[in-house]
């Protein structure tokens, strides 16, 4: 139980983070596409516009909200993976839940 919750809210902590440079990316492409717009030199231009194409594309990929909404999967409940939440045991018994 405290692995799969721990797991949701790193998940949801790291979908947070793409969200949020998506986002941040999004503000500078708007800022790009206006100075692209006023580039006088066709080639500078279309080499701008295919940066920009890219840029636009990455920013879609990173946001979650671009993607199905849903709880994410369980972790393998590995015995690393739950090292942490088990009593530690020494040659004296349990030292601590």
């Amino acid at each position: 139980m405290q692995l799969r919750e721990r797991h949701r809210a790193e998940v949801l902590v790291a979908q947070t983070e793409s969200w949020r440079q998506a986002n941040e990316l999004r503000e500078y492409l708007g800022e790009m596409k206006a100075a692209l717009a006023v580039e006088p030199d066709s080639g500078k231009r279309a080499a701008g516009l295919e940066w920009f194409e890219w840029a636009t594309r990455h920013a879609e990929a990173l946001d979650p909200l671009s993607k199905p909404l849903g709880m994410p999967e369980d972790p393998d409940p590995t015995d690393e993976a739950l090292a942490p939440f088990l009593p530690r045991r020494s040659l004296y018994g349990y030292s601590g839940w």
